[in-house]
């Protein structure tokens, strides 16, 4: 498998998921780590395995419960990631599941698969953090996680980067400084600092005109 220098140079990613919201999530999360990356959804084997032969695919994650398979069978679950690796045995695989098993994260395991995911363990920090061993053709495993996370807040007025900034904000606050998090950003999604600022106030004045607590989001 080859090894990347850094979660950037993932220009071409598959999701297979059935679910589409779930897909649909998954991919935006990916889009703020991979800023250049082509990125392909599929909700069946059949849609996956066609996008594979004709694109040159780098990262495929993969929910083995797809259609037209027992999602509580191992065989079935087998039959689909093994389709999968065969199809691109050179692309980072990682699989995601809401039935987290040990067991069957060896069988995968011993099969060339990079990454386990337990789909209660998907945030953006938490794939970031992930795909830092992945690309270095490490393995890693997300278990279960059940913590309490700030509720999320969206806002349709907000532009896409205003959005992007507050959630930031919102996420990282209570253990950095505003200064820091601007410099942080900056050099995560390559703009200056005072136009991620820019864009934080920018979405803090708008929220100021609705009636939403401001515990939400100061």
């Amino acid at each position: 498998m080859k090894q990347y220098h850094d979660i950037r140079d993932l220009n071409s990613v598959l999701v297979i998921e059935d679910h589409h919201l779930m897909r649909l999530a998954i991919i935006e999360e990916l889009k703020s780590l991979v800023p250049n990356g082509l990125f392909f959804g599929a909700s069946d084997l059949d849609t996956a395995l066609k996008i594979i032969n004709i694109q040159p695919i780098q990262l495929i994650i993969t929910d083995p419960g797809l259609p037209g398979f027992d999602p509580s069978s191992y065989e079935d679950r087998f039959l689909v990631i093994q389709s999968v690796l065969t199809a691109n045995p050179e692309a980072i695989h990682v699989v995601m599941t809401g039935n987290f098993s040990p067991a069957e994260w060896s069988m995968f395991q011993k099969k060339g698969v990079k990454g386990y995911w337990a789909k209660t363990s998907i945030t953006r920090q938490n794939i970031e953090s992930s795909l830092k061993h992945l690309i270095h053709d490490s393995e890693h495993v997300m278990p279960p996680t059940f913590e309490a996370y700030n509720p999320d807040l969206h806002y349709a007025a907000l532009t896409e980067r205003e959005q992007q900034t507050l959630n930031w904000v919102r996420e990282n606050h209570s253990q950095k400084s505003l200064e820091t998090l601007f410099e942080e950003a900056a050099i995560k999604n390559g703009i200056e600092p005072e136009s991620f600022k820019t864009f934080y106030k920018r979405a803090r004045t708008k929220l100021r005109k609705t009636s939403i607590s401001k515990e939400f989001w100061q």
